[in-house]
């Protein structure tokens, strides 16, 4: 019996900012509690936005969803990763 694992398909992190200990750090160092400046900061202007979410998508398919709280703060990040 052979037994095949696959990657992770997306990655789901919900949560606030808690002082000192990062939550939820993607590659380019966004986490949680993070706020838009931050975002354009590592990743540019070069995605979709709307008042509480912000959406980056890259050349292979790989998706980034962030959603803000109303202070402006981020308090989820989904990442789809491309299935090739």
């Amino acid at each position: 019996m052979t037994l095949v694992e696959s990657p992770p398909i997306a990655v789901d992190v919900w949560g606030q900012n808690s002082g000192d200990t990062k939550v939820g750090v993607t590659g380019g160092g966004l986490s949680i509690g993070d706020d838009l400046a931050k975002v354009k900061k590592l990743y540019g202007d070069r995605f979709e936005t709307d008042p509480h979410s912000v959406t980056i998508e890259w050349k292979d398919e790989t998706i980034l969803s962030v959603d803000f709280s109303n202070d402006g703060h981020i308090t989820h990040m989904r990442l789809y990763a491309s299935q090739e």
